[in-house]
């Protein structure tokens, strides 16, 4: 049976996936794992990105449980503007089209207009209060 993926927006209780995702064989491209305090400051950015409406990263979900994150955020390319995007799926959940899935939806929730996108998001937020 296929699972649901679905995205919601980050909150202070998913760092533990950043956790997760920190991993030798997930970091091992990158120079290898962070500490502790750097995942905490980087779960802080991602906090404060969200607060600030610059940065806009979500938990991937699959069936309900968490499984990665997913999230996109303004840069620029040559002297052009840009979204970047970027995904993490825990080892254990790769090569299920987990990463990609949530990356459709991420980027259906960047083509949504800000005010209703905002509306969802509180929608959210108001029933998941971590």
């Amino acid at each position: 049976m296929a699972s649901t993926i679905t995205i919601r927006p980050w909150t202070a209780a998913d760092l533990g996936i950043l956790e997760a995702n920190n991993a030798p064989e997930m970091t091992v491209y990158l120079g290898g794992p962070e500490t502790p305090e750097k995942v905490a400051r980087r779960h802080q950015v991602i906090l404060d990105g969200w607060a600030n409406d610059d940065t806009w990263f979500f938990a991937i979900l699959a069936d309900g449980d968490p499984v990665g994150s997913v999230g996109y955020w303004p840069s620029v390319h040559g002297e052009t503007p840009i979204f970047e995007a970027g995904w993490s799926v825990h080892s254990s959940f790769q090569g299920r089209g987990y990463g990609a899935a949530a990356l459709v939806l991420c980027v259906a929730d960047a083509r949504t207009p800000a005010d209703a996108r905002q509306g969802a998001r509180d929608a959210w937020m108001a029933r998941d209060p971590a």
